[in-house]
């Protein structure tokens, strides 16, 4: 257990009171290891990758709190936690407190699997004066094996799930990008079975809420899937809700 920094104390205290809840009605009992607080400024610190590298070694997972700053990025790119798995499916009792009506998210069942170390947050950043004016600017890119590697995961999901794949691109703001996710696609899934569509990132948060059951399994590139992850909440009806 890691409890980050700022809400991720309050955060975390009403998480383990769910665990114990978890442990009694199930008859489990749970090893709980508590690593090291953040500092002042939160940083994924070599003591915290020494905690977390010992928990996986003894095959557990990390109950992670928030925190600030690039902890989150840098914990991602240490382990190289390459995709995210985000889920959206609506719990029934809780089908009354978010602002979509109930008989529009009920039967949704969405995994979106996201890129999780390449694109846009990590690519290069910074500011600088071009002829005079004040100049900042963010760079990023992704390579065939990064984009194989989450199609491959996104792609045996769907085979074992309802057999279907959206992909979200943006083909023609982010041109080259888009045309290597799509040409991995196919190459990636030719033969698998898996009824596929192509949907550009605009129209998918659209669709996402509109008719959210006409989705199996959405793969997208890191931005794309962290915003539509978030706009996807909606269906469980609240943000925090949302892994």
């Amino acid at each position: 257990v890691v409890h980050g920094e700022g809400v991720g104390s309050e955060v975390m205290e009403a998480a383990l009171d769910g665990l114990d809840a978890i442990m009694h009605l199930e008859n489990l009992t749970i090893d709980l290891r508590f690593g090291p607080e953040h500092g002042p400024r939160p940083a994924f610190s070599s003591e915290l990758a020494g905690f977390f590298e010992s928990v996986f070694a003894a095959g557990g997972p990390v109950l992670c709190g928030p925190a600030g700053g690039r902890f989150v990025y840098d914990l991602r790119q240490h382990f190289d936690l390459n995709y995210k798995l985000v889920p959206l499916r609506p719990f029934i009792r809780c089908g009354d407190i978010g602002p979509l009506r109930a008989e529009r998210t009920a039967g949704v069942d969405v995994l979106i699997v996201r890129e999780n170390v390449g694109g846009l947050y990590f690519g290069a950043w910074g500011r600088a004066s071009v002829r005079g004016m004040d100049h900042a600017y963010q760079t990023f890119g992704y390579t065939r094996a990064q984009i194989e590697r989450v199609v491959r995961e996104a792609a045996a999901r769907a085979a074992k799930r309802r057999k279907g794949l959206c992909a979200v691109v943006k083909t023609d703001g982010v041109p080259a990008v888009s045309r290597l996710w799509r040409e991995v696609l196919e190459r990636e899934t030719r033969g698998m079975g898996l009824a596929m569509n192509v949907l550009e990132v605009d129209n998918a948060a659209y669709q996402l809420i509109n008719n959210p059951r006409q989705f199996d399994v959405i793969f997208a590139p890191n931005m794309f899937g962290d915003v539509l992850g978030d706009v996807g909440a909606l269906l469980l009806g609240a943000r925090g809700m949302s892994f």
